[in-house]
């Protein structure tokens, strides 16, 4: 199940078009059952919304760490993926999945998914899930979302670092801008890394 190679086929082509009308969806999903739990729930995310200096720096700055160690990922993965099912896990995701499905995408579609994504995801997971289940709870559903098959677990791992780590900022600022700002920044760096793959492999 967990060998490497058992299950790490080529993600189909889709073009521009179909990326983003899959994202919309997806993230619109998301967003509406955000809105049905809040209601559901009688839960009050005002005193969540509001914006501030230190809730920007701290977004600014958690997203330049997970992008610096994204970055750290992906040179790893290329040199020691042989060695380490962890690496070749990762590897084959950067390559098999993101790389086809993202590397094609223009500058200002990830611009629009990076928004789109991070306000949707964190208003559910932080600012839904993690008021009524807790942060590890949030974080460990944030990974698992980040799991398109068990091969590679070891992304739904490190996804749920990142989950654990924008919890964190929603505590410390007590905003839900942070988060959103990071998640939002991270999504743009990693998707403008895979723009310039795609086109030095073109």
């Amino acid at each position: 199940m967990f060998e490497p190679g058992e299950d790490d086929e080529i993600m189909p082509h889709f073009d521009r078009h179909s990326v983003l009308s899959m994202t919309i969806f997806a993230e619109i999903f998301v967003l509406v059952l955000a809105t049905g739990w809040i209601f559901l729930a009688k839960l009050d995310l005002k005193p969540l919304l509001h914006c501030n200096t230190r809730a920007v720096i701290a977004g600014i700055g958690a997203a330049l760490l997970v992008t610096l160690l994204n970055l750290a990922i992906l040179r790893l993965a290329n040199k020691y993926a042989a060695r380490f099912y962890l690496l070749k896990s990762m590897k084959d995701l950067i390559y098999k999945q993101m790389l086809p499905l993202m590397g094609h995408l223009t500058f200002a579609d990830s611009i629009f998914i990076a928004i789109i994504s991070g306000f949707c995801e964190e208003v559910f997971f932080r600012g839904v899930l993690q008021s009524q289940c807790g942060l590890v709870p949030a974080a460990c559903a944030f990974g698992l979302a980040h799991l398109p098959r068990i091969y590679y677990f070891p992304y739904a791992l490190w996804a749920t670092y990142v989950g654990l780590l924008m919890g964190f900022l929603l505590i410390a600022t007590d905003s839900l801008y942070s988060p959103i700002i990071a998640h939002a920044l991270i999504n743009f760096a990693s998707i403008n890394v895979l723009r310039r793959m795609h086109s030095t492999n073109s």
